[in-house]
């Protein structure tokens, strides 16, 4: 997204004004740049409408330093359960330049007992493994991934 520092922050949304150039409120009128944000928020919102979780649940933080976050969203953070028949959700972000690593314990937390990770949206993240007691993944430089977790 374009802009800067005040007051260059706060630049109209290109269209819906008489006179306007262009019309962004449609994807004709939107650059390629412009099309991709639309689409990769759009696609945010439908998985948040399709969640319970997401409009509902729980959080419940399991990292966070400089350039990381990592979070469950739940209905129920008691963890997985054997005829557990609902999904939790686990967020990853990394605004780092790079690959991030992350570990995450599972004990104690609404991981506790999961053993599918799914990725659900966007598919930056790679493949997520349980081992000693910990989840393992990597989440590719300035992303976000969305897993389902059962």
């Amino acid at each position: 997204m374009g802009g800067g520092k005040d007051p260059d922050n706060r630049r109209a949304f290109p269209g819906g004004f008489p006179g306007d150039a262009h019309d962004a409120f449609t994807a004709a009128g939107r650059t390629a740049t412009q099309n991709a944000v639309f689409n990769w928020t759009s696609g945010l919102l439908k998985l948040r409408a399709a969640e319970p979780a997401l409009q509902a649940g729980v959080e419940q933080n399991l990292f966070a330093d400089a350039d990381g976050f990592a979070f469950v969203r739940t209905l129920a953070p008691e963890g997985c359960v054997a005829d557990h028949n609902r999904e939790e959700l686990l967020i990853v972000v990394n605004k780092a330049a790079r690959l991030k690593p992350f570990t995450l314990p599972t004990a104690g937390t609404a991981l506790d007992g999961c053993r599918d990770f799914r990725v659900l949206a966007p598919t930056h993240g790679g493949p997520a493994t349980l081992a000693g007691g910990a989840l393992h993944l990597e989440e590719s430089a300035q992303s976000l991934t969305i897993y389902a977790v059962r």
